[in-house]
């Protein structure tokens, strides 16, 4: 669980993160949240809403996805020691999605996962 101490990291990283959960698909729980500007928890339960339906669950396939709408871009990554765990990245529109997936990517690597 030491990724947590990356989450705020990810939306100083300049990819138009807004917000990012981390989070317990298999329980259907946010383990750590944090935001550019304040969000209420039913921000982060959606978020943690779309990382299940996206990955399929918290045994499923794929690793990665990626949700494009007009107003934001959802990023999601799954830890690869983990599979119940996942960061869900609430980005805008425009973000640079391999960037976004990069910099989920190596917040896990930096905490073996």
């Amino acid at each position: 669980m030491a990724v947590l101490k990356d989450l705020k990291s990810l939306i100083e990283a300049g990819q138009g993160i807004g917000a990012v959960a981390y989070v317990d698909m298999a329980a259907a729980t946010v383990l750590a949240s944090t935001s550019s500007i304040d969000e209420p928890q039913e921000r982060f339960d959606r978020l943690c809403e779309a990382a299940i339906a996206l990955l399929d669950g918290a045994a499923g396939e794929p690793d990665e996805a990626v949700r494009l709408a007009s107003t934001e871009a959802l990023v999601v990554c799954r830890s690869s020691t983990d599979p119940e765990e996942a960061l869900c990245l609430a980005c805008a529109p425009d973000a640079d999605v391999s960037a976004v997936l990069g910099h989920a990517r190596a917040a896990f690597a930096a905490e073996g996962g």
